[in-house]
């Protein structure tokens, strides 16, 4: 899991200048990629709307494990984080899912953290998606 450099909307392929708008929006993107069956859940949103802290982590996170995990009987969860400590390095998220093992839920979470500087995982590769997609298309 992990957020992606924040995106800029509208995103017009064949216009030579942003400046021609007003004002972009920007949006935040936060990706789960779900090992097991190869694919990624991206949560887009405003950054007016929220920011990138522990609380809207969790609720994307439950999102994901009563909409993926609960429903496919998995009883173990193995977490890869980057080593950022607003976002996942922190006593609420740790709760969050310490919450889960607690609940029943899960019988054993494994929560790993990438080593400093090698920060690339599986998300990227969608974000790198989204990102040429944007290019391409105007959206």
């Amino acid at each position: 899991m992990d957020y992606s450099q924040n995106l800029s909307i509208p995103s017009v392929a064949n216009t030579p200048s942003s400046g021609l708008f007003f004002s972009l929006v920007a949006v935040s993107c936060f990706g789960i990629y779900y090992e097991n069956d190869g694919v990624q859940t991206n949560y887009v949103y405003n950054e007016s709307t929220s920011g990138k802290w522990s609380d809207q982590i969790n609720s994307m996170r439950d999102h994901v494990i009563k909409t993926r995990l609960v429903p496919s009987g998995t009883k173990r969860l193995t977490v890869n984080a980057d080593n950022c400590s607003g976002q996942n390095k922190n006593y609420y998220v740790q709760k969050f899912l310490l919450a889960h093992v607690d609940l029943g839920i899960f019988e054993h979470v494994d929560y790993k953290f990438f080593v400093k500087r090698h920060t690339n995982n599986s998300c990227n590769c969608g974000f790198g998606r989204i990102r040429n997609y944007m290019a391409t298309t105007e959206c």
